[in-house]
Formats: C-alpha cells, structure tokens, sequence
C-alpha cells in the first residue's frame, strides 16, 4: 500500500441506503459483506473533480471557562463534516448510466443516506478486510442545477450532515 499512489484509480464514492449498514449510526462499525451489498451505489464515475468535496472539518467548541481552567482552554465538542457531491447529468434520462443513477439518488430532498470515500483501491474492487474509508451520515437537500453556455449539465447536492462520522475507519471484518 505506500507505493499506492492517490490518484483518480483509486479514489471511490458511494452512497449507502441507511438500512444497509444499520450499526454505522450506534456502533460506527461496518463489515464488509455490508459494505458489498446491493444497498450501497458506486457514484465515483459520476462525480466531477474539481466540484466534489468530502472533508473533515473544525470540531464545535467549548470554550466556557470554570474557576480551576488551566489558561485558555477550548474542549472539542462534536465533530463537522463537508460533503459536497457534483455529478454529471445524462443526455438521455432513461438511459441505464452511472450518471442517472448519481441524479436519482441526489435529487430528492430530506433523503437520509451515508457517504463513503475509500482510498487506496480502484473504485471498482470489492470492499475488503484492511480497506480504509470514511464515513458520514447525511441527508439529501434540494439539488442545484448547474448550468453554463457549452459545458457539461451538472447538478450539486450539498448534503447536510446528521453527526455520525467515522473517519479514516480501518474494515475489521
């Protein structure tokens, strides 16, 4: 793995129904045979580059002092993550494609759903034992259609996080 390069083949985005990894929002932990199931769409070939974004960001802070406060400390409080999926959109909306699979499931808001990145392997391998993605659970808001004179129709789904994260997790099992 560290002569693994992070380029474009290995880099992948999915997007989990909820019900397929039912332990992620109380346990934080998932198997493989939930991350392989049919519940949990490979999107990475729809989404552009330069527009998407997956990011852990500042923690919420505390920074209330008490009377026995050493200096000016600040307790982290929860955790924030970024996500931000642009997708390609399809000429044809009925076609069988990867793209009109990105625009149905990104174009409905208030649809809960759970984000996965996964470096280090092709977008296409199976998920395995010692793979390292992360996670964030997200619900879906009203998508922005991105529209410009000779370009790609693309549309934006910022999604809105619900606080479960699990970042730079290592599959056990």
């Amino acid at each position: 793995m560290a002569l693994d390069r992070l380029v474009r083949a290995n880099v992948g985005y999915y997007i989990a129904l909820p019900e397929a990894l039912p332990t992620f929002g109380t346990t934080g932990v998932v198997t493989t045979t939930q991350l392989n199931s049919d519940l949990v769409y490979d999107v990475t070939c729809a989404l552009t580059e330069a527009d998407t974004s997956f990011s852990l960001d500042d923690s919420e802070t505390d920074d209330e002092l008490t009377f026995c406060s050493v200096g000016n400390e600040v307790t982290p409080t929860t955790r924030n993550a970024t996500a931000v999926f642009t997708f390609l959109r399809d000429a044809s909306k009925s076609a069988d494609t990867v793209f009109n699979l990105a625009r149905d499931l990104m174009s409905y808001p208030d649809v809960n759903y759970v984000l996965i990145e996964r470096l280090f392997k092709p977008n296409t391998a199976a998920f395995a034992v010692g793979d390292q993605v992360s996670m964030i659970g997200v619900s879906s808001d009203l998508p922005v259609d991105v529209i410009a004179d000779g370009a790609n129709v693309k549309g934006t789904q910022n999604w809105v996080s619900n606080g479960d994260i699990n970042w730079n997790y290592t599959v056990a099992a």
